[in-house]
């Protein structure tokens, strides 16, 4: 009975252990807000249906398997939650890092492009390309950033094609575009070494690196054919340009106003160069660049390109320089048709053509339409517009008082004059003999007298005859100090006409100041500091000569050879007229005959002097002898000539010999004249 009472009290004890073990996970689980009816879910064993179904040993060791593994499936989960927080730990430090990384490079390239915009000189772009790395691991970037720094600077184009010469020869060694990695990369670098060649004027390293690029099978756009265009028009290239934008044309591009401007000033500048030395007729010649400008506007409206005002100034500056007046003027309605606001140059071109055509009303009406813009920029027209309608006055005829008005409104404005406007001024009055005027000019702006507005000045004397006061500013030019000063050691020296023991004294040669009324007695001032030219003997030579002083003249032409000053045709002219006017007629053949064996071949004017000369002094002989000469120096005649010839013979009753050139005459394509048959039948 003690026995089976020890078995029941172990299995009562049993149990009640069992029961309190079940209770305090079902506490556990509503303290941590589970609700009772979730035991299920949760794996916990339930008491209430068959608490007597198994051995109580079998129960606990249920119970022990369950807890450990609840405790893995725990530890796998917070292993896991670990690892994921270590994942995005990872993470984030990885993307600061790459942040501090991308904002250190931003940093140093910002800092390098700063030293880029600071250097000033080749030498030191060259010792800050020699700290960086090999070419080879530059970025596309950095290169593009060095080649234009290159091509700011002067002279450092040169560098900048070397640098692209070396990208080209890593890319060709590694076969492979290293200058980039990609198409679009290599064609910024080069674009960017041909805006260097287009700073330059370089158009043939420009057009050649265009070539390169479609050799590279990379395909062009528009901003680098408007380099090419660019670097033609600095280079004077119009040609070239044109091409190019065919080219572009051609290769489906549509083209911009920026390259048809840049061909356009290649074409004026192409124009004006060719003006200076071949002078176009007035009313313009035969189609050279201006009309491939008008060209050229002609195609801006096919493609439906707006024109901008740069590109009308440059077709109105060709037009002014090479064509006809009106069709500058034409540009200029154009624009103002068009919405284009003219600007200073557009005018200034518009005027130039007016003097060319020598229409100074049109130049005139120009400059007041100016004057009445809304612009404020344009109502004080520039000293250019000035000049240039002070030229048209000066071209039509010698419209002298229009001149002075409209030198005198430039000073209302105050608008400084230039030595040109003085210089249009000075000869406009001399065309219209006013040579007291002129001379007023000269005393009230001598800062501005130069040694053209002096030989404007003599021409006047010469149109008022007036050669003593043309003899004295030619002497007073050049007996300054500051002309003579030596650069090298800073003293001055006397006057090379003085070494030489010539007459220099102007004091000489002062005529009466009172018929001038100059306030200045040492008047001209400023030409005392300028040497005389050629041109002012001639000058002074033509004044001496039309006063009938032919010796004088003669005297100025060998001091002018004494002081190695190389003579031209038109003070040969002056000397052989001068010998002709004195009966010297042998001087004059001698002068003549010194030009023949010299560089300067005679021309027409030469001869005539010569035939004058020796009708004057009745050597028939010598006339017969020039018509001769003029043939070995194919010198073409005219019927002055040959009248002088005729009446030489006639006035010695020579009649076989006049008879024979009024055969003569007419075989050398000229028909006699009144004057022919009357030197030949009146003597």
């Amino acid at each position: 009975m003690v026995a089976v009472g020890n078995a029941i009290f172990s299995v009562r004890v049993a149990a009640s252990a069992a029961t309190r073990s079940a209770e305090t996970p079902a506490a556990s689980r509503l303290s941590a807000g589970l609700r009772p009816s979730d035991a299920a879910s949760h794996r916990f064993p339930s008491f209430a249906t068959n608490a007597n179904a198994h051995a109580p040993n079998c129960f606990v060791g249920r119970v022990k398997a369950d807890s450990s593994a609840s405790r893995a499936e725990s530890e796998t989960r917070h292993a896991a939650a670990s690892s994921d927080e270590g994942v995005r730990r990872r993470r984030q430090k990885t993307k600061v890092t790459r942040a501090f990384r991308v904002s250190d490079e931003e940093q140093q390239r910002s800092q390098l492009q700063q030293r880029l915009r600071r250097v000033r000189r080749v030498e030191d772009l060259d010792r800050l390309t020699s700290e960086l790395p090999d070419i080879g691991l530059w970025l596309p970037a950095l290169c593009t950033a060095i080649i234009s720094a290159y091509g700011r600077l002067p002279s450092g184009w040169i560098s900048a094609l070397g640098l692209l010469a070396e990208l080209r020869r890593e890319a060709q060694g590694a076969h492979s575009s290293k200058m980039g990695h990609s198409r679009r990369s290599s064609l910024i670098i080069h674009s960017a070494a041909m805006s260097a060649c287009e700073r330059a004027a370089q158009w043939r390293h420009a057009l050649l690196i265009l070539r390169h690029l479609q050799g590279d099978l990379i395909e062009v756009d528009a901003a680098a054919y408007n380099s090419a265009v660019s670097a033609c028009e600095k280079g004077g290239q119009w040609v070239l340009a044109v091409a190019v934008l065919r080219e572009m044309l051609q290769g489906g591009l549509r083209l911009d106003v920026v390259a048809y401007s840049a061909a356009t000033s290649a074409m004026s500048k192409v124009a004006t160069t060719k003006a200076a030395f071949h002078p176009p007729p007035p009313f313009g010649g035969e189609e050279g660049v201006w009309s491939k400008a008008l060209e050229l506007f002609a195609g801006m409206s096919e493609q439906k390109v707006v024109p901008d005002v740069i590109f009308f100034s440059a077709a109105a500056s060709a037009c002014a320089s090479d064509g006809p007046w009106t069709a500058a003027l034409g540009l200029l309605e154009a624009a103002l048709r068009s919405g284009v606001q003219p600007d200073m140059i557009l005018y200034g071109a518009s005027i130039s053509a007016c003097r060319q055509g020598m229409a100074w009303q049109q130049a005139i009406a120009l400059l007041r339409s100016m004057q009445s813009s809304a612009r404020e920029d344009l109502r004080r027209p520039s000293v250019v517009c000035y000049g240039a309608a002070l030229s048209a006055c000066e071209r039509c005829g010698g419209q002298w008082e229009q001149a002075l008005l409209l030198f005198q409104a430039m000073q209302q404005i105050c608008q400084l004059p230039d030595t040109m406007c003085l210089s249009a001024v000075v000869a406009a009055c001399a065309k219209g003999r006013e040579w007291q005027r002129v001379l007023r000019l000269l005393g009230e702006f001598e800062c501005l007298v130069d040694a053209a507005v002096c030989n404007a000045a003599m021409v006047a004397c010469e149109k008022g005859r007036q050669w003593q006061w043309a003899l004295y500013l030619l002497r007073g030019m050049g007996t300054g100090t500051g002309a003579s000063r030596s650069r090298s050691r800073g003293k001055s020296r006397p006057d090379k006409r003085t070494r030489l023991g010539l007459e220099v004294s102007a004091e000489k040669y002062r005529p009466n100041q009172n018929e001038v009324d100059f306030e200045d007695t040492n008047f001209p001032a400023a030409s005392r500091f300028l040497p005389p030219d050629v041109a002012s003997y001639s000058a002074a030579m033509a004044a001496c000569r039309a006063c009938g002083q032919w010796q004088r003249a003669l005297e100025l032409f060998r001091e002018m050879r004494h002081l190695e000053l190389e003579a031209d045709p038109i003070s040969f002219t002056d000397a052989i007229s001068s010998a002709a006017l004195g009966g010297a007629w042998q001087h004059a053949l001698d002068l003549l005959s010194e030009m023949s064996h010299s560089t300067l071949r005679p021309n027409l004017l030469n001869f005539n002097s010569a035939f004058s000369a020796c009708e004057l002094s009745l050597q028939w002989r010598r006339s017969l002898g020039l018509l001769s000469h003029a043939g070995h120096e194919l010198v073409h005649l005219d019927v002055i000539s040959w009248n002088s010839a005729i009446s030489a013979c006639g006035q010695h009753r020579r009649w076989q010999q006049t008879f024979q050139l009024l055969e003569d005459i007419r075989g050398d394509s000229l028909r006699p004249d009144v004057m022919s048959y009357g030197a030949a039948w009146l003597k």
